[in-house]
Formats: structure tokens, C-alpha cells, sequence
């Protein structure tokens, strides 16, 4: 997993992002507030989402609805969903290490 922190040229915001396999987890922090998260997802690949006002911050995983595929399109969506559980667990880690 990659890691890079930002800080902006003011000092007030610090953005620390994290990088595996297409998926970033970014968090902005500024004083004085609660950190915020986000998370940017592959293009055509199952969702990773973080709901920033629940106390709780659990992670999900969503996908769209594609309608009939060949089993070998299945086979490769199906993979993808997998990844992104195996993400969203190693990124719910980290934003339960910022609670």
C-alpha cells in the first residue's frame, strides 16, 4: 500500500491518502473538525464507500447491476468484488485507527 501526506500551503489542511490496486483512501484533516474521508474507486470495478456522518464510519462495498454478461465477464466482476472486500477491510482499518 502506498501513503502520501499533503499539506496545504496554508498549514490548515493536511490530506493523507493511501493507494492499492486503483483504490485511494484520502482523509482531510483541519483543525478543529472532525477528519473526512474519501474514497476513489477503479473505473468498472465494485464500489468502496465511506459514510463520513455515521460515528461509526463503516465501510461498504457496492457494485451496479450489469444485467446479462458472458460467465467470463461474471468471472472477472466477480473478482472485483472480491478485491474490493479485501480493500475495504484493510481500509477500514485505517479510518478506525483515526476514531
Amino acid at each position: 500500500m502506498n501513503y502520501e501526506i499533503k499539506i496545504s500551503e496554508s498549514g490548515n489542511i493536511t490530506r493523507h491518502e493511501w493507494s492499492t490496486e486503483g483504490y485511494q483512501l484520502a482523509m482531510i484533516a483541519r483543525p478543529d473538525s472532525d477528519a473526512m474521508f474519501q474514497i476513489i474507486s477503479p473505473a468498472d470495478s465494485a464500489e468502496i464507500m465511506v459514510d463520513n456522518f455515521d460515528e461509526e464510519r463503516k465501510l461498504s462495498v457496492s457494485w451496479a447491476s450489469y444485467g446479462d454478461v458472458t460467465p467470463e465477464r461474471a468471472a472477472e466482476f466477480a473478482e472485483s468484488i472480491n478485491t474490493a472486500v479485501r480493500i475495504a477491510g484493510e481500509f477500514q482499518k485505517i479510518v478506525d485507527s483515526f476514531k
